[in-house]
């Protein structure tokens, strides 16, 4: 299992946004017992929003899903996303919690509790990627252009898998009615509708207001701004049969030669 790949670095100084989820770790409840979404807010307006998966091994792998600046208002805090480009909601209950008003589909309506307040020696520290929202565009307009003289290629509809912290735990499936859905460790996180852009295909998420993109490299995508990677992801189209189809294939070959599945 990976390590946790990205670091946000956290500038000391600023001043916080509110003073009451500051210095606070959240939890996600209603999750599958292997499975922690947790979020950290930080004293100088800094959100880190991780998935933790625990494998069969009990080593914990980490992904970071989301990570910005975060604005409390009356009952609402708004988490501002800074890679993706992307508002997350959330609102303020009694009892110190969060709901997921606006978010990660898996985690939508869900609670967030607070299981550490108050960190007596904040992480002051962490890299910095440098990737931006921005810088995602340039790369994604310099791709167009590379392009702008071949014949725009087809969009092969099917699963593409690529892997974060396990081998093919990162699911993309670009559907025949121009609609998608991305998952990871079979959770949920984004869905919509995609549309195709020379030799880019977009993915338009209605919930978050927000756009993801994939390149077109032969047979394979590639992920530029995907939730829960950072760095360029390939994803490959699955060849292996499902089970159902094995299944499927064995029976008809048993009645072609007239005998009896077993």
């Amino acid at each position: 299992m990976k390590k946790c790949f990205l670091s946000v670095f956290l500038f000391l100084g600023l001043i916080p946004l509110n003073a009451q989820i500051s210095n606070s770790i959240y939890k996600v409840q209603g999750l599958s017992t292997n499975v922690d979404i947790d979020i950290s807010f930080y004293p100088n307006g800094v959100y880190l929003m991780e998935y933790w998966e625990t494998s069969v091994d009990d080593l914990p792998g980490c992904a970071i899903l989301s990570y910005g600046h975060y604005q409390e208002l009356d009952n609402v805090v708004n988490l501002f996303d800074y890679l993706h480009d992307f508002t997350m909601v959330f609102d303020k209950k009694e009892g110190n919690s969060l709901i997921a008003r606006n978010s990660f589909r898996f985690i939508m309506n869900k609670s967030a509790s607070c299981f550490i307040a108050g960190y007596t020696t904040p992480i002051k520290t962490w890299k910095t990627p440098k990737t931006s929202a921005d810088s995602i565009r340039k790369e994604i307009e310099e791709w167009e252009q590379s392009f702008s003289k071949q014949k725009k290629q087809d969009v092969r509809e099917g699963e593409y898998y690529g892997s974060i912290l396990d081998k093919n735990d990162y699911v993309v499936s670009i559907l025949n009615d121009s609609t998608f859905k991305v998952k990871m460790y079979g959770k949920l996180l984004i869905e919509g509708t995609w549309s195709l852009r020379k030799n880019v295909i977009l993915l338009y998420d209605p919930l978050l207001k927000a756009t993801f993109y994939l390149l077109i490299d032969g047979d394979s995508l590639i992920g530029k701004s995907l939730p829960g990677q950072y760095n360029d992801i390939v994803l490959k189209m699955n060849t292996v049969p499902s089970l159902q189809k094995q299944k499927r294939k064995r029976l008809s070959f048993f009645r072609s030669v007239g005998l009896k599945k077993s």
